[in-house]
């Protein structure tokens, strides 16, 4: 019974990882707006954030589920999420000019803030139940 504890409590750590995260990506999202000087052709950072943080508060909810194919489908994906969102943030930090280093250093704050939840949410992740069954 100590098994199905320590991996409710893996779940549950994983879940609040997975929304801290998106909460990051709204954060900076929002940030990114607000360094634009609220333009209208920046206004797509804000929404990318909102997207973000949807994303991973589902993929919480969906880790969360009493379903064990819903629940392996929320984990994995919000595990493979940070790693595509730090893959794209990388990119978009290269493709800033001189002029642009703020933008440059925001994109670098995104990247770098992604590889550190993928760290926090695979480091967290709940031991398989086949494992658990093999002990």
């Amino acid at each position: 019974m100590s098994g199905d504890k320590e991996r409710e409590a893996a779940v549950s750590a994983v879940s609040l990882r997975m929304v801290l995260y998106g909460q990051f990506l709204l954060a900076t999202g929002a940030y990114g707006y607000y360094m634009s000087g609220f333009e209208a052709k920046a206004k797509h950072g804000a929404f990318m954030g909102l997207g973000g943080d949807v994303l991973m508060c589902v993929m919480a909810a969906m880790s969360s589920a009493s379903s064990k194919p819903l629940m392996m489908i929320g984990i994995h994906l919000g595990m493979i999420l940070p790693a595509l969102f730090a893959g794209v943030f990388a990119w978009q930090a290269t493709k800033q000019g001189p002029e642009q280093a703020a933008r440059f250093r925001l994109f670098v704050l995104m990247a770098v803030g992604s590889v550190a939840a993928l760290y926090a949410i695979v480091s967290n992740k709940p031991p398989s139940p086949s494992k658990d069954k093999a002990k």
